[in-house]
């Protein structure tokens, strides 16, 4: 089952790592990104949403709100991102609109 049309979800703690590691980090005032070159020609796509974000209804709203924005914006091409939250996003004001329009921006 495809997490996005055209894109894949990262699943493997060792991508995740990767990218860590390898990857560039962006921040924004709601979001963290991490984006590294892509290993399989594809762009995919992962978040980490700790306990710290809340609890289980407020980080599956955060993950709702990351998986919007990734269809919503243009994402470069054989990537690998991750989407971290900065604890203002668990706010309950934070429209998902808002969440688009930093990702859009951070990755422009």
């Amino acid at each position: 089952m495809r997490w996005m049309s055209g894109y894949e979800r990262l699943r493997r703690s060792a991508d995740f790592d990767r990218i860590r590691n390898e990857g560039r980090l962006l921040k924004g005032s709601l979001m963290l990104i991490r984006i590294a070159p892509g290993l399989e020609g594809i762009t995919r796509v992962g978040c980490i949403v700790s306990k710290k974000n809340g609890n289980s209804v407020k980080r599956n709203r955060i993950k709702r709100m990351f998986r919007a924005a990734a269809r919503a914006s243009e994402l470069p091409g054989s990537c690998d991102i991750v989407l971290i939250p900065r604890s203002r996003m668990a706010s309950a004001e934070t429209k998902s609109t808002e969440v688009a329009e930093e990702l859009a921006r951070l990755l422009a």
